[in-house]
């Protein structure tokens, strides 16, 4: 049971972050809050220092290690803060549902493992309400434009399933602590390739102060 209840806390924690990220963009530019976010994270590390202690690094993995980071959290929140500026919250998170859905199938793959009929079922159906959802989606003030929003969020659930696949091979062998904080130290530098998050740190003292 412990792998369904760590699951479900952290989707817990994950969906909350759609509403805090929402209200976040109203003050600040989307790459400054991912930084900040990135930041704390990064910070994080300092309480646990042993994680990266007799670290044994294989050639043959930093490749799936760079692919990991790449699509999250420098992608993955490229294209998530994107789309919470274009459609609401709410959608966003519906969206977002399509995510162990992609990522079974990436598995299947990839990875080889079982794809039953009720996934591809459940697939279908997350895959239709999302296309419904989009259609007859109505612009508004919480969402201006949430048919372009709702596709980046999709594309940050694509980025996302390659995240997890990489992870997956990766946790046979490194702990999942040094897996976190390097995905952590890789999205606090990103935003740094983006012109908006150049002031990021003079802003973040600014608010701080």
């Amino acid at each position: 049971m412990v792998p369904y209840v760590c699951l479900v806390l952290a989707m817990v924690l994950w969906a909350s972050t759609f509403i805090a990220l929402k209200l976040a963009f109203r003050t600040y530019d989307p790459m400054v809050v991912i930084f900040g976010r990135m930041l704390v994270a990064s910070l994080c590390a300092l309480f646990v220092p042993f994680v990266f202690r007799n670290i044994s690094l294989r050639s043959k993995d930093v490749k799936y290690m760079v692919i990991m980071v790449i699509c999250e959290p420098c992608l993955y929140f490229v294209f998530e803060a994107k789309a919470l500026v274009h459609t609401s919250a709410s959608q966003a998170g519906m969206i977002a549902t399509m995510m162990p859905l992609l990522v079974a199938i990436a598995a299947w793959g990839i990875l080889k493992e079982t794809l039953t009929p009720k996934t591809l079922f459940g697939f279908f159906i997350a895959v239709t309400g999302a296309l419904w959802l989009t259609i007859s989606s109505e612009a508004s003030f919480h969402a201006p434009n949430p048919r372009w929003g709702n596709f980046l969020e999709f594309m940050a659930m694509v980025c996302a399933s390659g995240y997890a696949i990489c992870l997956k091979k990766l946790t046979d062998h490194y702990s999942l602590w040094f897996l976190t904080f390097l995905q952590a130290f890789a999205g606090s530098i990103f935003p740094s390739f983006f012109s908006p998050a150049q002031c990021c740190r003079l802003k973040l003292c600014h608010s701080l102060f």
